[in-house]
């Protein structure tokens, strides 16, 4: 039997997030300014500003719900949740 190849997508990589379930994901390198994150419960967050701080980045978000600014860091690999 010949292997068919197999076609990646870009968002091909999904996580699963409690109380919402599998949602399209993307590495945290890869988000940027103005960028929507989801968390878990369906609470989503904008981007404001990514900045590296050595092994991490560090993203300072805004709550769409509260509009409080929170940081947080992640690893530039981490799958992380897009919002769309």
């Amino acid at each position: 039997m010949k292997r068919m190849p197999v076609k990646v997508q870009r968002y091909l990589r999904r996580i699963q997030l409690i109380g919402v379930g599998w949602v399209d994901a993307k590495p945290a390198k890869e988000f940027k300014a103005g960028d929507r994150m989801m968390f878990n419960y369906g609470y989503t967050y904008t981007v404001k500003e990514v900045r590296r701080d050595k092994r991490f980045l560090v993203f300072t978000l805004i709550s769409e719900r509260t509009g409080e600014e929170v940081e947080m860091r992640k690893r530039p690999d981490t799958l992380a949740a897009i919002a769309w």
